[in-house]
């Protein structure tokens, strides 16, 4: 079904086709190996065959728990008026050393981008780290409207 709508839309042949499925999900409990892992797994494989059946063959996955394809930013102005996400590794550092303030954190990155988040932070709002805050806890997998910094807290614990 939703290869004919790309193929033919409304309006005529698009020249476009699915042959790529991204980011199928892999869920937390195969990642962490908890849980009914042999439902999580059995589920995993039906929709590969179901991918496989409609003649998708690539499919790409992410086995990065918690904080996989996050985004600081999710309406990034462009040049020519449109948004697009945005990953800015400075504002991430921020987050991930100064706002989440993770056990260790700081370890993973160089002195010189923690020094520069830390200025970075002073110079923002308790608004803008808000704002950053949501852009990151609104793109995790599973989470519904919205994270709390605990909670992204307990999910890393976990790991």
């Amino acid at each position: 079904m939703r290869q004919k709508q790309i193929e033919q839309p409304v309006g005529g042949p698009s020249g476009l086709t699915w042959d790529v499925a991204e980011s199928l999900p892999v869920s937390e409990t195969i990642k962490s190996q908890t849980g009914p892992l042999k439902q999580h797994f059995a589920a995993y494989k039906e929709r590969l065959r179901n991918l496989a059946a409609c003649g998708i063959n690539t499919v790409c996955y992410n086995f990065t728990p918690v904080l996989d394809w996050t985004r600081t930013d999710l309406s990034y102005p462009l040049p020519h008026g449109g948004h697009a996400m945005r990953f800015d590794l400075l504002d991430f550092v921020v987050f991930d050393c100064l706002i989440l303030s993770r056990h260790g954190a700081q370890l993973h990155y160089s002195d010189e981008i923690v020094e520069t988040a830390r200025a970075r932070f002073t110079q923002l709002s308790d608004a803008e780290r808000m704002a950053l805050t949501n852009n990151i806890t609104l793109g995790l997998p599973g989470a519904s409207a919205y994270w709390s910094l605990e909670d992204v807290r307990q999910h890393l614990n976990a790991y």
